[in-house]
């Protein structure tokens, strides 16, 4: 049989060189071709396709746009006597249950310019297929059903025919392996009569998110949360004294917006709350004029003042003017943002000097003495001087 195969590929070269010298004539020194059309030879065909009972071999040619037709052979001995399959006159054959430790081959003959007949190797002993299928499925994002696996669906995996398998639950991100499922099959033995099916169900995980108001109302969470749904906006926001409710982020930095008509809870999480401070929050600034004669401080009732600001901002509280008084350094502060936060500004005596002064033709003294008083202190005369055989009259204001 192998000689034959050898003896049609000879004979079909044979015929392609005969067919190339007489598509040219001579011409003195050139050749001109006669026939327009280019004859391209096969150069091989090849069978592609696991050797397994109810798998599809397919043949390919070089080229692979070559119009062949094809006749498939099949044989009990590798290299023995091949017969052809009635009606397996296409590029791909499907092996059948019966057909377990035969052999085959396929013959390409080339047609239109296409020329040559070859055959393929054999391919074979067709066996038994040594796999199982592996079927997951997941839960639905409603709860109400399973849907399949896009990766994890008639997965074959390798397996020896007679080997018992035991199924292992991977790993999968958002499930959980439901081995409880009535329709589960964990187990079995991989047989060519019946194809072992592992068949597994997964469940969602389920998740909390919780809320952080940052200082503000209580938010209850929302437990129960299956993997990759979303959730509702809480039906009320939190509320801050001295600040503006502005949006829900699911970092403390809050750059990630949780925008809940499309962000999906993956894990636990924690959604922060993000404010604004109101502008609107007052503050008191009142105005401590110091006491005659002491270090106590009392208020200009009338002169309070009632201002506002931006929560958590410093005030801006500003001196009055009052004749004969210095204001000293305000101290600002944070505005409270319950309105509580009171600025006083105190203001000090202005102090003077008052200089008496000896004037007139006789005993003058510019520097007599020098008294230190506080704005409005009531004034004392010092010692009167005294000159013999003059009378002192009393001071005059210059």
């Amino acid at each position: 049989m192998e000689q034959f195969y050898k003896l049609a590929k000879n004979l079909a070269l044979v015929a392609f060189l005969i067919l190339l010298l007489f598509s040219v004539v001579s011409c003195e020194d050139s050749f001109t071709p006669i026939n327009p059309i280019s004859l391209v030879p096969l150069l091989e065909v090849s069978i592609e396709g696991g050797p397994f009972v109810r798998e599809e071999l397919v043949a390919i040619t070089n080229p692979v746009d070559a119009i062949v037709s094809y006749q498939w052979f099949i044989g009990t001995d590798e290299w023995g006597e091949y017969e052809e399959i009635p009606g397996a006159t296409t590029n791909k054959y499907k092996v059948l249950e019966n057909q377990e430790g035969s052999f085959f081959r396929v013959r390409a003959i080339g047609k239109e310019e296409f020329i040559g007949s070859l055959v393929s190797s054999p391919i074979g002993p067709i066996e038994q297929p040594n796999y199982y299928k592996l079927r997951i499925f997941l839960q639905s994002i409603d709860g109400e059903s399973y849907d399949k696996h896009s990766e994890h669906y008639n997965e074959k995996i390798d397996a020896k025919i007679g080997s018992e398998i035991v199924a292992t639950y991977e790993d999968i991100r958002g499930f959980i392996p439901n081995r409880d499922h009535p329709d589960r099959i964990e187990s079995g033995v991989v047989t060519w009569l019946n194809r072992l099916l592992i068949i597994l169900y997964y469940d969602r995980e389920v998740y909390t998110v919780t809320f952080n108001s940052n200082g503000g109302t209580e938010v209850s969470p929302i437990e129960g949360v299956m993997y990759e749904n979303g959730i509702s906006k809480p039906a009320d926001d939190p509320k801050k004294l001295g600040y503006d409710f502005v949006k829900w982020y699911s970092d403390a930095e809050f750059k990630k917006e949780w925008v809940f008509e499309n962000s999906k809870v993956i894990e636990d999480t924690t959604l922060y709350a993000r404010w604004t401070a109101r502008g609107d929050t007052p503050y008191s600034v009142e105005h401590h004029l110091k006491d005659i004669g002491n270090d106590n401080y009392t208020i200009v009732e009338d002169d309070t003042e009632s201002i506002t600001g931006f929560t958590a901002q410093n005030t801006k509280a500003k001196a009055n003017n009052y004749t004969g008084f210095t204001a000293q350094e305000i101290i600002q502060e944070p505005i409270a943002p319950d309105g509580s936060t009171i600025i006083k500004v105190y203001y000090d005596r202005n102090v003077y000097d008052l200089t008496y002064s000896i004037t007139g033709d006789f005993f003058q003294e510019e520097e007599y003495g020098v008294e230190t008083y506080e704005f409005e202190a009531e004034v004392k005369a010092i010692e009167t001087p005294s000159e013999t055989g003059y009378t002192f009259i009393g001071w005059n204001d210059v």
